[in-house]
């Protein structure tokens, strides 16, 4: 697995796979989605704790 930031767009993250790890794409891809929803949530916790004062 490799990334790669398009140049003009320094928000997305391309992710390339080796096609021989395949197997292990959908495995991977939910351990990340996991790790950024935790991110989020932990995120807005702190933003609606300071909304709140």
């Amino acid at each position: 697995v490799y990334k790669e930031r398009p140049i003009d767009d320094e928000r997305t993250v391309i992710i390339h796979f080796n096609e021989e790890k395949n197997k292990y794409r959908n495995e991977l891809l939910d351990f990340i989605t996991t790790i950024i929803k935790r991110k989020y949530e932990s995120l807005e916790n702190s933003l609606n704790s300071l909304m709140s004062v």
